[in-house]
């Protein structure tokens, strides 16, 4: 019935913006149908069907596929499996501005290749973030250092971090300190809201 619901979703044409959270999928051919009839520019999924496997990456992959003017993406989803795929898929995605993915519990390791695979695909994107469990500290630096280095010049306004399944309350106290205000609140801990309860605390 969720599902079905979802996706009903593909009729509204004019629908850019879409975040899905918490919903008791089995599947995700409803994402597929929404990219097909939508041209989204900003998609955020989030701990969506069970949570011991990421039962919708398939489709997923499929759907990005048909997303060519998506600006922003942010997935949050544990033991999504290779990220080989999705980066992959991701590549259809030109106009890509923005990209979160936040998988701690994960059984694969970052592969470097599809990261600088999809830089070298997505020329405007300008945010890289992930956070994905099995890869080494010393490998997520390499991968950084890597981008950064063969992207940073020809993009001065590019951001990326790589950062393990589990990280340090002090890596947690930094980062909102270097990272751009408007990708750490937009994409990083997600609060795009016009207001929130502590914005009122300065008045």
């Amino acid at each position: 019935m969720v599902v079905k619901s979802l996706s009903t979703l593909c009729k509204w044409k004019n629908l850019r913006k879409l975040t899905i959270e918490g919903a008791p999928i089995h599947d995700g051919r409803f994402l597929v149908d929404i990219a097909k009839s939508c041209r989204l520019k900003s998609l955020n999924l989030r701990y969506l069907g069970a949570r011991a496997k990421c039962n919708y990456i398939e489709d997923l992959c499929t759907a990005l596929r048909h997303l060519q003017g998506l600006q922003d993406f942010r997935l949050e989803q544990n033991y999504i499996g290779s990220t080989v795929r999705l980066l992959t898929s991701l590549k259809q995605c030109k106009s890509l501005r923005r990209f979160l993915l936040w998988s701690n519990s994960n059984d694969q390791a970052l592969d470097q290749q599809s990261c600088l695979s999809l830089m070298e695909a997505c020329l405007e994107l300008q945010m890289l973030y992930i956070t994905i469990g099995a890869t080494t500290k010393i490998m997520c630096e390499t991968i950084r250092k890597n981008i950064e280095s063969k992207y940073k010049r020809s993009r001065p306004g590019l951001h990326v971090v790589i950062r393990r399944g589990t990280t340090t309350d002090i890596e947690d106290e930094i980062l909102p300190t270097i990272y751009p205000s408007v990708h750490y609140r937009n994409m990083v801990v997600f609060a795009p809201q016009i207001c929130q309860q502590n914005d009122f605390n300065v008045l």
